[in-house]
């Protein structure tokens, strides 16, 4: 009984590991919008060069591999240690979490039928979200919480850690203290999409989307 108690809970301590560094480490990995269609988790087709091709029909595999914004510079950001505002389970915590992502989600409605797309950036972000709830539950129910992660929980971490890699950002992160947990200092520079051009953009979509369908 003994033996089974501890290897469960050392199974416990080994998950909880793994969706805090899935949390932690994915939140560097959100730029580029690449577009992926909503609710088809088994879509698939052959990756394709950026096309110059102004119309789509948005039917089948036929729409473009990224989302064309017009206005999309590169922009400067100083890692900041914001941690207390991102609280995973504070009331405050939760709605700047929230506030990460458009009033829709980050839907896209592309094409003459309004076809239902995301794009990575908030793809990223609503598992981010997904998986702090997780850890909130988990941190809140220490003591009697035995649940497995859901399906869900694991398909965030599977799709965070493949963006991360997609990323490959190789910005250099000096070691604040190796002895301790080899963590990196926050003023570090890096040079990424201009997310508010996304985020303006989204809106704008959203809105042509209300006035064409009558919402």
């Amino acid at each position: 009984m003994v033996h089974t108690l501890a290897k469960a809970s050392c199974l416990q301590n080994r998950t909880e590991f793994w969706l805090f560094f899935a949390f932690f480490s994915a939140i560097s990995a959100l730029a580029v919008p690449i577009v992926t269609v909503a609710y088809s988790p088994s879509w698939a087709r052959e990756p394709q060069a950026r096309s110059t091709r102004n119309e789509y029909t948005y039917e089948g595999a036929d729409y473009p591999p990224t989302w064309d914004i017009a206005s999309y510079d590169p922009v400067h950001m100083t890692l900041a240690a914001t941690s207390h505002h991102y609280a995973l389970d504070t009331p405050h915590g939760i709605a700047a979490w929230n506030s990460t992502l458009p009033e829709n989600r980050g839907l896209l409605y592309l094409g003459p039928e309004q076809r239902i797309f995301s794009i990575s950036m908030f793809h990223q972000l609503r598992c981010l979200d997904i998986i702090r709830a997780s850890l909130a539950v988990r941190l809140a129910n220490r003591a009697s919480y035995a649940e497995t992660p859901s399906a869900l929980d694991h398909h965030c971490m599977n799709y965070l850690r493949q963006m991360v890699s997609c990323r490959a950002n190789d910005n250099l992160e000096p070691i604040a203290e190796l002895k301790r947990d080899g963590s990196t200092r926050w003023e570090v520079i890096h040079v990424c999409h201009d997310w508010t051009a996304v985020y303006n953009a989204t809106m704008e979509n959203y809105e042509d989307h209300l006035k064409a369908t009558g919402g």
